[in-house]
Order: C-alpha cells, then sequence, then structure tokens
C-alpha cells in the first residue's frame, strides 16, 4: 500500500490518507470463489480488492490531541482456514473473504509539573462493522472449522492513563468496554 503524511497550520495538524491494495492470485481453483462480493472482481484468476483509509489528529493545544480515523479493510481466508492443518482445524474451501469498515475517535490529555510529575488521559471510541466475518467453530469432536457468520459489528470504548513521578515511578492503567453482535447470518 501507499499512503502519504501532511501536517499543515505549523504541524498541529496531521492528515494521512492512504490505500492498501489486496491481490487475489488463484490458480489452484481456475476462479477467485467470491465473484458475488462487489471490491473483488468478475470471476477470474487474478482479483484486486482496494482498501482506503485516512487518519487525522489535531493539536490545537501542547496539552490536547483529537484523532480519528476511518478505513475499509479486506481479509481473504488463510491456508489454514482452507485447508486445514491436518489436526486440530478442518479446512473449509468455500469461504468468501471478510470486508469490514473500521472507525475511531479519541482525545489524550496530557501535562506536566516541571519534571516532578508527568501525566497523560486518552479516551478513544471505536466501531468496526465486518461482512462475511470468518469464525472457527467447534464441533462435537473438539476440533475447530470455519465458517463465515455473516454480518458483525463491534464497538466500545477505552480509557487508559499514565503517570511519572520524579522520573522514577511509573504508574499506568486502561479498560476497554466492547459490545459485540452478530447482526444477519
Amino acid at each position: 500500500g501507499v499512503e502519504a503524511e501532511f501536517t499543515p497550520w505549523a504541524g498541529r495538524l496531521t492528515v494521512v490518507p492512504g490505500l492498501g491494495l489486496s491481490l487475489l492470485d488463484n490458480r489452484f481453483v481456475g476462479t477467485v470463489p467470491y465473484e458475488e462480493i462487489p471490491i473483488v472482481s468478475d470471476g477470474q484468476e487474478l482479483a484486486f480488492a482496494a482498501m482506503p483509509r485516512v487518519a487525522i489528529a489535531l493539536r490545537p493545544w501542547e496539552f490536547l490531541t483529537i484523532r480519528a480515523s476511518v478505513l475499509r479493510g479486506f481479509r481473504p481466508p488463510t491456508f489454514d482456514e482452507l485447508f486445514g492443518d491436518r489436526g486440530r482445524i478442518i479446512g473449509n474451501a468455500y469461504l468468501r473473504p471478510e470486508s469490514a469498515t473500521v472507525a475511531d475517535v479519541g482525545l489524550r490529555l496530557r501535562g506536566a509539573i516541571k519534571d516532578h510529575l508527568r501525566a497523560s488521559c486518552e479516551f478513544g471510541a471505536f466501531a468496526s462493522d465486518t461482512d462475511d466475518a470468518l469464525v472457527f467453530l467447534p464441533n462435537s469432536r473438539r476440533i475447530a472449522g470455519p465458517a463465515n457468520i455473516g454480518r458483525t459489528s463491534v464497538s466500545g470504548i477505552a480509557l487508559a492513563g499514565a503517570a511519572e513521578l520524579l522520573g522514577h515511578l511509573s504508574l499506568s492503567a486502561s479498560a476497554t468496554w466492547m459490545q459485540s453482535e452478530i447482526v444477519e447470518g
């Protein structure tokens, strides 16, 4: 993939657009078996998937950073997911690739009292919407097999804090709350 970084406004604003490309080369089966998925191709041996992304960070004051990002992702099944590992994973040659839209926003506060105390606190929120999510499902023999379960949604919030006292004592803590659901499938 490619990306560029722009820092206008005396470095207080950073914009990083990018574009990732995936190439599927499927000569084993003969055609790419994902022709119904619009981000791939029309059933040829070779297929491309474009994955655009952009991240923005704004630092209006030295103590405050506001950030946001969004991306469109694509993940074809792995070799083990398709063909298994001849042990604990049964392969599934009919898997479809996952595609997802992911977004997050965040706020970071930081400050210092001379060299005695430095502290930061960060809050963030995120959301992910995935089509054709790949999961491993166990069978009665305790052997897992991959399957596409449809559309899923994951969202949550995260909070982190850190402090350093006199340059010798460091404390940090973080917490994340997530909610996930299978939307259809």
